[in-house]
């Protein structure tokens, strides 16, 4: 609880962001963007008017919270995109304008635009800076880019930057085509994160843990060749074959049991020796029309542990025939050795998996019968790197990943992981100012995460930062993240006649139809097959030609109120 105790104690004295004019930054052109609500600005015909209005309410509970939102194309992205390019120097033009609590003052930035003090109307005091990169470092600046974003989203903002002592990127975006080192930092981070953050720790949940669980092979192949009495009786030579076969068909469908790490590899090795020989006669050399016959002639040779060069070419010969190409001494000697290959490349692989169980097994608990779970790094990414070895058939009885949450809340879990490890980095006793970007924060989140995502971030912040360090700024396509958002803090931008311009805002307790239609700036909350239909539906019942298909689809129509506005509340049909 140490994190809360400071936040709760010290107060810093922040820089925050408090309004963006864009001249000329790629498709934006003359728009003034209001980051913070409580600076009424705005600049136009060369001049710049700043007034420090703050409200009395304290919504977020003492963080600073704005949200940009818009359709595709309209320039969200390109607005945070100016803040790097103002750093890294750029050809665009505009002012950034930010306010010290410190010294009740604001500090503008002008980018390749000319003020001076005879262009400010302010209630405040003034001051210029004529070095962002100068400005940045005296006063602790730090842009944090946190996000899901891989970078092949075609995301401006998401572009390549190395990180500076301004830009922190901690998205997706860096780990893309990483080594295994890096992963293996980056799952660390996670791992520290879900054990030691106390804003995680504080959650109600179910236990997290990363599983392997072991699966024997599949039966349903060898059980249909066995189900058929020709195929047995014209390729199964004995009866003592016969019961070995079924003897194995029987083993399959008992539970793998890892009752000695020692011994895993030769286990794994029985257990999948059905799905083994199962690939090994579906390789394309062995042409379709014999492979049944292969499958079941290699898996008793398994059996009795006769496989080597000699039975490969052997059992090729036989199941190739005399007239057939294939059965070549020449060509079976070129194949034999591709066959061994492909099998010595899975016991490689099966070995290596055996040998780091082995190496780990201090880090291991044993779950279940066939599933172990770990927390250690470099077990979880060498493991999966292992597995994604096999042969993708072999891949199906290997199930592994994170237990106790999905897909969707590890996302989310990704980013407050990232920006855990980074606030432990840089120290929570250094006064620096954080600003956290989070462009497309709905990125992989199903609604009900979205729904909670904001307050969990909220909840985070306030548990791991230091009081009043973090002004926070969202970009979304998300109607229900926006309903966390009061009015004047949302950024809504339109596009009309090819100009980006900033629209009414609406969010907080606003209905999330309101917010789709008004907030998103969408024509209509149907999807658009849906909506010609009902359009064509309400043509048909204006002109009174409703036909018989027509109701059968009105008739599918959940909504009453609906059906009611196609047909008519007297309508009857």
């Amino acid at each position: 609880m140490i994190n809360e105790l400071f936040y709760n104690s010290v107060c810093i004295h922040s820089m925050k962001l408090a309004f963006i004019h864009i001249v000329n930054h790629k498709a934006l052109e003359e728009i003034d963007i209001p980051i913070n609500s409580s600076h009424k600005c705005h600049y136009s015909k060369e001049k710049l008017f700043l007034q420090f209005d703050p409200s009395d309410l304290d919504y977020y509970e003492g963080l600073d919270c704005s949200a940009i939102i818009g359709k595709n194309g309209v320039g969200k992205s390109t607005i945070l995109d100016f803040l790097e390019v103002a750093y890294e120097g750029t050809e665009s033009s505009g002012i950034i304008v930010w306010y010290s609590s410190k010294n009740k003052k604001y500090h503008i930035c002008s980018v390749n635009l000319y003020l001076d003090k005879d262009s400010i109307v302010s209630n405040q005091d003034v001051t210029f800076e004529e070095n962002f990169p100068v400005f940045s470092k005296r006063h602790k600046l730090k842009l944090i880019k946190a996000n899901n974003l891989t970078g092949v989203e075609a995301n401006e903002f998401s572009s390549k930057r190395r990180s500076n002592s301004f830009i922190q990127d901690l998205s997706l975006s860096q780990y893309v085509n990483g080594s295994n080192k890096v992963i293996i930092e980056r799952t660390n981070r996670l791992i520290r994160y879900l054990s030691s953050s106390p804003s995680f720790k504080q959650q109600t949940r179910p236990t997290v843990k990363f599983t392997f669980q072991f699966s024997t092979s599949s039966n349903a192949y060898l059980k249909s060749l066995l189900n058929n009495k020709d195929f047995v009786s014209e390729n199964i030579d004995s009866k003592y074959q016969l019961e070995q076969l079924s003897d194995k068909l029987n083993d399959s469908q008992k539970e793998l049991l890892i009752d000695d790490f020692f011994e895993i590899g030769s286990q794994l090795l029985e257990a999948n020796i059905i799905t083994i020989c199962n690939y090994l006669s579906k390789l394309s050399i062995i042409r379709k029309d014999y492979r049944d016959v292969f499958f079941i002639k290699l898996l008793l040779g398994f059996i009795n542990q006769t496989v080597n060069d000699n039975y490969i070419f052997k059992i090729l010969a036989e199941v190739r025939g005399k007239n057939d190409i294939d059965s070549q001494a020449n060509i079976i000697e070129l194949d034999t050795p591709i066959i061994r290959l492909k099998f010595n490349e899975i016991l490689a692989t099966l070995s290596d998996i055996s040998d780091l169980v082995n190496r780990y097994q201090h880090h291991i608990k044993l779950q279940n019968k066939n599933e172990i779970s770990t927390f250690n790094a470099n077990l979880i990414v060498n493991l999966t790197h292992c597995i994604s070895k096999l042969p993708q058939l072999l891949q199906s009885n290997f199930k592994y990943g994170w237990q106790g949450f999905s897909t969707g809340e590890f996302a989310k879990l990704n980013i407050f992981s990232e920006l855990y490890h980074y606030i432990e980095r840089v120290g929570v006793n250094k006064n620096y100012n954080h600003i956290i970007i989070m462009d497309e924060v709905d990125l992989y989140l199903h609604p009900d995460w979205q729904r909670t995502f904001f307050l969990e971030l909220l909840e985070f912040i306030r548990f791991e930062f230091p009081k009043n360090s973090v002004q926070l700024i969202l970009s979304t396509h998300s109607p229900i993240i926006i309903s966390d958002f009061l009015p004047e803090d949302i950024v809504s931008l339109d596009r009309n006649n090819g100009h980006t311009k900033v629209v009414e805002s609406f969010g907080f307790a606003t209905h999330i139809t309101d917010l789709y239609l008004d907030g998103m700036h969408l024509s209509s909350t149907f999807g658009e097959h849906s909506k010609k239909a009902i359009s064509r539906l309400l043509k048909h019942a204006n002109t009174d030609s409703l036909t018989h298909l027509d109701h059968l689809l009105i008739k599918k129509i959940k909504s009453k109120n609906i059906q009611n506005m196609i047909l008519g509340t007297n309508d009857q049909n």
